[in-house]
């Protein structure tokens, strides 16, 4: 049991990967004898890999129809990041509050290696170093509950955080806005340290609709 339990956990944690970063887009079907092929492994531990992604979201388990990957929505976007916002905002005022030394380097370390990967187009690297700075964020904030309620919404954040981070320039201003917070931080001014960190989150869900309206004009010129 306990090593079925520990195969299905690396399932699981294959394709949780492969749904957050994209490469299993939303809708995909994923078909059980493909993947129990291409894993190597027997459909039980699969099928516990399944349920486990349903219970956070990531797919849907349909009787006789089969698993997908679940699709994303601008609702969902909308009150997830407007959630988001709120516990950010609040973990940058606690950290300025505190001004922790060892955060704040790890923060500007962070905000220097995202530099780095956008020069050099590791988007992947990107992807994860941004993931790092806002979990530091809130981790070391010193409010545990914030930390374990914001835990629940990171795989759904990392879900749309991927989808942005293709926008053009949105990498770019998203670092300059990491800047900001930390700045705000390092200057012990909680009140500009939690409005920047509301910000960036409102500027992230701006250019993400921006961009969509951009792309629908394109499809009804091009129609």
């Amino acid at each position: 049991m306990l090593l079925s339990t520990l195969l299905s956990d690396q399932i699981a944690e294959s394709l949780r990967d492969s749904i957050l970063d994209g490469t299993l887009a939303a809708g995909t079907k994923l078909a059980e004898e493909e993947i129990a092929t291409r894993l190597g492994v027997s459909r039980v531990p699969l099928r516990e890999a399944f349920r486990v992604l349903a219970g956070e979201g990531l797919v849907t388990i349909e009787p006789h129809r089969g698993v997908r990957v679940c699709q994303c929505s601008d609702a969902e976007l909308l009150e997830l990041f407007e959630v988001r916002a709120m516990f950010e905002a609040h973990a940058a005022a606690m950290l300025a509050t505190t001004r922790p030394l060892a955060t704040l380097q790890q923060l500007d370390a962070m905000i220097g290696q995202m530099t780095l990967a956008l020069k050099q187009s590791a988007t992947r690297d990107y992807l994860s170093l941004a993931e790092r700075f806002h979990d530091t964020l809130v981790a070391q904030c010193g409010n545990q509950l914030l930390k374990k309620l914001y835990d629940q919404i990171r795989l759904n954040i990392r879900r749309y955080q991927s989808v942005m981070a293709q926008l053009p320039e949105s990498p770019k201003q998203s670092i300059k806005e990491h800047e900001q917070i930390v700045a705000a931080i390092r200057a012990g001014d909680s009140d500009t340290a939690s409005a920047q960190a509301s910000a960036h989150i409102t500027a992230l869900v701006n250019r993400f609709e921006e961009h969509r309206q951009r792309l629908a004009k394109t499809r009804v010129v091009i129609d």
